[in-house]
């Protein structure tokens, strides 16, 4: 990274040198809960669901929820709620492609119905971008640049605040 003039921020380092009772003056870990817990409950729902209309029920069902609601345990660590959100999201389907594999299932139309209605109840999360960056446009010409960024290596550099 010192031959590629990488520049660490001063700001993200600061992390490491806080205690926690000083990180936990900085946020408050209800209002992550409170942002976390309506999209942990719905996964662990929706996959409680996938299990039941499933015709195996060889899982440990308590311990595949546990696994899905881990990162709700992060919120003591840090105020990052949308990366806890994307994990929570993350581990939820890890775990389901792990259910179907160990069952060697595949999704029946009552699961699909499930997964499906919990991806959408899932988009309208607001997940919020890191130091207000905001998400690709999704339009032709957008994605040509995407493409010209590759091939520069321009979409690999981090952006300054």
């Amino acid at each position: 990274m010192g031959r590629d003039d990488f520049q660490y921020r001063a700001d993200a380092l600061a992390l490491f040198g806080r205690t926690q009772s000083q990180s936990w003056q900085l946020y408050r870990i209800t209002d992550v809960l409170a942002y976390l817990a309506p999209l942990a409950v719905l996964l662990i729902v929706a996959f409680v669901l996938l299990h039941r209309t499933g015709k195996v029920t060889v899982v440990p069902l308590l311990t595949a929820c546990a696994a899905i609601a881990a990162p709700l345990s992060l919120a003591f660590a840090g105020w990052d709620k949308e990366r806890w959100g994307f994990l929570l999201a993350t581990n939820f389907f890890l775990v389901l492609w792990l259910y179907l594999r160990y069952t060697q299932r595949e999704l029946a139309a009552p699961q699909i119905a499930v997964l499906a209605a919990a991806v959408l109840l899932m988009a309208r999360m607001p997940f919020g971008y890191f130091d207000g960056l905001h998400p690709r446009l999704l339009s032709g010409q957008a994605f040509f640049d995407f493409i010209g960024q590759l091939r520069h290596g321009e979409v690999f550099t981090l952006p300054n605040r």
